[in-house]
């Protein structure tokens, strides 16, 4: 992350960096002598503090053919210590009031706990002790191997979106670590054992290669005094593996591909096309797709709403676009058919998208709804320390500043409508999209179908 101030050295152990930036909170920024940074962002709202480790080590660090070995550790690292049970953790953690959980995705592996001021120093207490000491017993690797094992079948094996999704990503993604999913394959998964979590621990959860975020009612003073108190004996141990994510070679070609299953009662339609983020690829133009979902999406006003829903060709669509990834995006469309089913649709809004790309209905009317929507979000997710939290350590993940929280929605309102016209046509080409049709299976016993969700999510935990 850029420093935006002078650094200046302080007594003991902590080099401390204030951010002072033109925010309704202030932000500062240290290191400790371990190299472990830390993020302290004011929010003194209410008395309370989100507190969250972030470990820059996610899926996409999976060594090959181990998938699903940092979602593995991350389950572990709340199997306890010598010295902390996983009941005492939990215990400790529900009696001090507090909310915990952890989440995978590719890029980092990132552990949470919510609680009331005057309890960080103690949560800070419990977490150090699991970061620094971690030690489960040796059953407990084999009993969690089987958790994600059936957390997989839950939420990927028994989704069929779920299992479009995953082939579709497998395709857009060749040759980058994205091409993975974060869960895992499920053979790669049943092979996973304690040495090579224990290896992947000993490699990145390292205080040189963690950020200490901190959210809410702390002073400067006191998150200085608590992160040495309780991570400045933490150690590293071994070099950090450089990230060389291997890249993306230019996408030539359009695949589509089919998948009938018994439980399908509605198909579902999907494309996908290779974005950029905020960090990879044409980095300018993150903003404007944001606003082009929107004005693509949006029920009742979107384009491709009124081209295809509102005109019966689709029942329901949902375009979805997230740039906040180290690596490259999809831009994603997903349509439950009409009538006409999964061909007739793809007919239907090649011809909408040809349309709307040769300028008809990209307007400056519908740009100012998709702003005043993506503001209004963007707003109200600062109302939330939660929310806050979350959105503060998807910028510091991305090495952005936390400033950027607040600065977004001038930066939204400064799009222009050329803008998003470029950006549409340069990341929706149907030439070079992986396309999806999950469908129902006709040799299924009836009554076994079920409706789907066209939604999708990124995170594991």
């Amino acid at each position: 992350m850029r420093l935006l101030c002078l650094m200046l050295c302080l007594c003991g152990s902590v080099l401390a960096i204030p951010v002072r930036a033109a925010t309704p909170f202030p932000t500062t920024e240290f290191t400790l002598e371990n190299g472990l940074h830390v993020v302290l962002v004011e929010q003194h709202r209410v008395p309370a503090v989100a507190h969250m480790l972030l470990i820059r080590a996610g899926s996409a660090e999976d060594p090959s053919g181990k998938s699903g070995l940092a979602h593995y550790l991350e389950h572990l690292l709340f199997k306890g210590t010598e010295k902390m049970s996983e009941a005492y953790y939990n215990q400790q953690v529900a009696a001090l009031g507090g909310e915990h959980n952890a989440f995978t995705n590719q890029d980092v592996t990132a552990y949470y706990v919510l609680v009331a001021r005057e309890n960080l120093p103690k949560v800070m207490a419990l977490e150090s002790e699991r970061f620094l000491h971690w030690n489960p017993k040796p059953d407990v690797y084999t009993s969690e191997r089987d958790v994600i094992i059936e957390e997989r079948r839950l939420r990927t094996d028994n989704q069929p979106p779920a299992l479009l999704s995953e082939a579709m990503n497998a395709a857009m993604y060749r040759n980058h670590p994205y091409h993975t999913p974060i869960i895992g394959w499920l053979h790669e998964m049943q092979g996973l054992q304690p040495d090579d979590a224990k290896h992947f621990f000993a490699t990145y959860y390292q205080p040189k290669n963690a950020t200490l975020l901190l959210v809410g009612d702390v002073t400067p003073e006191d998150a200085r005094t608590l992160a040495e108190e309780h991570y400045g004996a933490w150690e590293n141990t071994r070099a950090v593996p450089e990230r060389r994510w291997r890249t993306e070679p230019p996408r030539r070609v359009s695949e589509t591909l089919r998948m009938a299953h018994a439980s399908v009662q509605q198909s579902l339609w999907r494309r996908y096309y290779e974005a950029p983020s905020f960090v990879e690829g044409k980095t300018e133009q993150a903003i404007p797709l944001m606003l082009l979902a929107d004005m693509l999406g949006a029920e009742g006003t979107g384009l491709l709403y009124k081209a295809l829903v509102a005109t019966g060709k689709a029942t329901v669509i949902d375009v979805g676009y997230y740039p906040y990834s180290l690596g490259p995006e999809n831009f994603s469309v997903s349509m439950t058919p009409g009538p006409d089913g999964v061909d007739g649709l793809t007919t239907a809004y090649e011809k909408a998208l040809k349309q709307i790309l040769s300028g008809k209905g990209l307007s400056d009317a519908a740009l100012a709804r998709a702003k005043t929507q993506l503001v209004s979000e963007t707003v109200f997710a600062r109302d939330g320390l939660e929310g806050q939290a979350f959105i503060l350590a998807q910028l510091v993940i991305l090495g952005m500043e936390p400033e950027d929280f607040v600065t977004l929605p001038q930066k939204i309102n400064a799009v222009t409508l050329e803008q998003v016209k470029e950006a549409a046509s340069s990341v929706l080409n149907d030439a070079t999209a992986v396309t999806g049709y999950l469908l129902p299976d006709p040799t299924a016993p009836k009554g076994t179908a079920q409706p789907i969700s066209i939604k999708e999510g990124s995170l594991v935990h």
